[in-house]
């Protein structure tokens, strides 16, 4: 994805975030969604960050 090439991964988290609800098993989409939650850091609300860790466990 062209925003997290250009570090801009958190401007690419609603998508992603929207996209893997969507696709929960979509391995592409999923691993988006944790770069751009990793490069936002702690500016991401905690409800994100715990989707995610939800679905890597």
């Amino acid at each position: 994805m062209e925003l997290l090439a250009d570090d801009r991964g958190a401007e690419a988290l609603p998508m992603l975030e929207s996209l893997a609800k969507q696709a929960p098993t979509h391995a592409a989409i999923q691993e988006g969604f944790a770069i751009a939650l990793e490069r936002a850091g702690p500016r991401v609300e905690p409800a994100s960050a715990a989707l995610i860790r939800a679905r890597i466990d």
